[in-house]
């Protein structure tokens, strides 16, 4: 394994010490027109993705 995936690996391993093993992470991206929610489990295995258009109140709505 080179040294890149080595420092890689450790730091996705410390953020996952942060978070709960039962718990969700909500990702959003609040770009200009197009906006992206993306919900993952604690190994980042995607669960759910959303993608709207519009105001960023649609992509608020979407988490509902």
């Amino acid at each position: 394994m080179s040294v890149g995936l080595e420092r890689r690996h450790a730091h996705l391993t410390s953020w996952r010490a942060l978070v709960p093993f039962d718990a969700a992470i909500v990702g959003i991206d609040l770009s200009d027109d197009k906006h992206a929610l993306v919900v993952t489990d604690h190994q980042a295995r995607v669960l759910d993705r959303q993608m709207t258009r519009g105001n960023v109140w649609h992509a608020i709505q979407a988490l509902a």
